[in-house]
Formats: structure tokens, C-alpha cells, sequence
């Protein structure tokens, strides 16, 4: 399981829930900054995809920052087209 924005408030909680209740090895791995990846990067985001391979993808990173304008809504809506369309290049 690749979940993206695993450090913010529903990635933490998501993950600890994952991790507490799965009943099957499972993998729980970070896309954003602290791991190295940005999201704003295409390369490195396809690369990560590749590389780590995942069954499920939870796209839960967002720019928190709803009074900052048009440029959170950017970083939102691109990530998340981001992630859809290298989903699909890479076939995951």
C-alpha cells in the first residue's frame, strides 16, 4: 500500500490504523517530502512508482493551506492528476 501524504493528519492516523488491523503483509510507504519524493516532481514520482511497485495507491496529500489560493489548488489538483496518470503509464 503506497500512501501519499502518510505524515499529514489522515496519513498518520490511516497508516497506524493499516498497520494495527491488516491481516496480510503489507507494505505502508510515504510519497512525500521526508522520503524524498516530491510530488511536483514527474521523474521522481514515476521512478518511486516503478521502483516500489504498489497493489493499492491512497492519495491522501494535499496543500493544506485552503486560504492560500490558486496556488494550493494547483499543488492539489496537479498532484492528484499527477499520481492518476503515472498510475496508468507505469500500469499499476
Amino acid at each position: 500500500i503506497l500512501i501519499t501524504g502518510a505524515y499529514g493528519f489522515f496519513g498518520q492516523n490511516l497508516s497506524k490504523y493499516l498497520y494495527t488491523n491488516l491481516q496480510t503483509s503489507s507494505y505502508i510507504y510515504n510519497l512525500n517530502g521526508k522520503k524524498g519524493v516530491d510530488l511536483k516532481n514527474e521523474e521522481q514520482v514515476e521512478i518511486t512508482l516503478k521502483d516500489f511497485n504498489p497493489d493499492i495507491i491512497i492519495h491522501l496529500a494535499a496543500n493544506p493551506r485552503g486560504n492560500a489560493g490558486l496556488e494550493a489548488m494547483l499543488d492539489n489538483v496537479q498532484g492528484t492528476h499527477r499520481i492518476a496518470i503515472l498510475s496508468l503509464r507505469v500500469r499499476l
